[in-house]
């Protein structure tokens, strides 16, 4: 049959129980008993010997201005780079005035403060914004921000951290009053349409502000998770938005880790998003598809959710699938400890770094 003809199958989104279990707790608190895995699953040497060299390579990459990237990557985005990679510094824990890195901390939190100033509507992006996304930047920078609070209850000396709560309440109210009807969000303010990669980053954003005292409304909070519910399917994939019905790996990996992050762990919907993207796991492992396909363009973004995705569900997934995981981002490692990203090495070593701090729990929005 052609290609053009061969019928679409027909997946329905997963059934949605009474009304009454869709409203998210906006205490975001993960339930008290979650099974622990093993010790030696969650530590490696070799992975920690990894982030020393990773963060040795970025802090050589920061910019004069306290930023990181460079013009003349494919994609140019600097608040989205310096969030990343100060927050790879801070799980490490690094703070202004302590640490090797915490200079780097600093810069990278002035930077993205200053950032702020250009706006009148409080989102965080740089100055003569041309391209790229308002909504991942922001809310990128506002995890950084909100951890970097969080752990240094804003009394650090210095003006890293001076002016951190009111720079993190305009920029939370710039998320709220963007959200789309629907309860996703586009790369844009002010658009109608979702895009599916812009969810964890605001779903993570507002979990990391909360936890370091910014309020959050509840009714964000209530349609994120409705929308995200609305896009999971019957087979356990979460699907790109609600006008179509492509899911995949790296895009349930990201719809679990927000509904992780917005405090709903015992939905089904977890449990069986893990469970497919296990499956997924599964069949390549038997093939070549696992080392041809962790290659792909998004594979920094989809390492980064998907490993926060098997760690907050918890369960045989974790401790099943993490070592293997674990080798592969260990094995893609360069000599000079970076990791290669089609559109900027800097972001992609953060977020392969950031997958390997996971575990160890230094950061408030990794604890489980």
């Amino acid at each position: 049959m052609p290609r053009a003809t061969r019928p679409v199958p027909q997946r329905r989104p997963a059934a949605l129980p009474a009304a009454g279990g869709l409203l998210a707790l906006l205490a975001l608190a993960p339930p008290a008993a979650r099974p622990e895995a093993a010790d030696h699953v969650n530590r490696s040497p070799e992975a920690h010997t990894a982030v020393e060299r990773a963060l040795a390579w970025l802090a050589a990459r920061q910019n004069a201005d306290g930023s990181f990237g460079r013009e003349f990557d494919t994609a140019h985005v600097p608040v989205a780079t310096t969030s990343l990679c100060g927050l790879a510094f801070l799980a490490e824990g690094n703070l202004p005035g302590r640490g090797p890195y915490g200079r780097h901390v600093r810069a990278a939190a002035e930077y993205l403060l200053a950032c702020q100033k250009h706006s009148d509507q409080g989102y965080i992006a740089e100055p003569g914004y041309g391209g790229g996304s308002r909504m991942h930047g922001n809310g990128f920078a506002v995890l950084f921000l909100a951890e970097l609070l969080g752990m240094t209850h804003d009394s650090a000396d210095g003006p890293a951290v001076r002016g951190l709560r009111e720079a993190l309440v305009r920029a939370v109210r710039f998320i709220e009053r963007y959200q789309t009807p629907e309860g996703g969000w586009n790369n844009e303010p002010n658009t109608a349409a979702e895009e599916g990669s812009v969810m964890p980053t605001q779903a993570q954003a507002l979990r990391a502000a909360r936890n370091a005292g910014i309020k959050v409304n509840r009714l964000t909070i209530d349609a994120a998770v409705r929308y995200l519910r609305h896009c999971a399917l019957d087979d356990g994939g979460i699907r790109y938005n609600l006008e179509t019905w492509r899911t995949t790996y790296a895009l349930t990996g990201a719809g679990v880790a927000s509904l992780c992050f917005l405090g709903e762990y015992d939905l089904p919907e977890v449990r069986r998003g893990v469970e497919f993207m296990a499956g997924i796991l599964e069949g390549e492992a038997s093939n070549d598809g696992w080392r041809r396909r962790r290659r792909g363009p998004h594979q920094s973004f989809e390492t980064f959710y998907a490993t926060q995705a098997f760690y907050q569900a918890g369960g045989p997934e974790w401790i099943r699938w993490w070592p293997r995981l674990r080798r592969e981002i260990l094995a893609r490692q360069n000599a000079d400890g970076s990791w290669d990203d089609p559109y900027c090495p800097e972001m992609g070593t953060a977020f392969h770094t950031l997958s390997l701090q996971v575990p160890n729990q230094v950061l408030p929005i990794f604890q489980r």
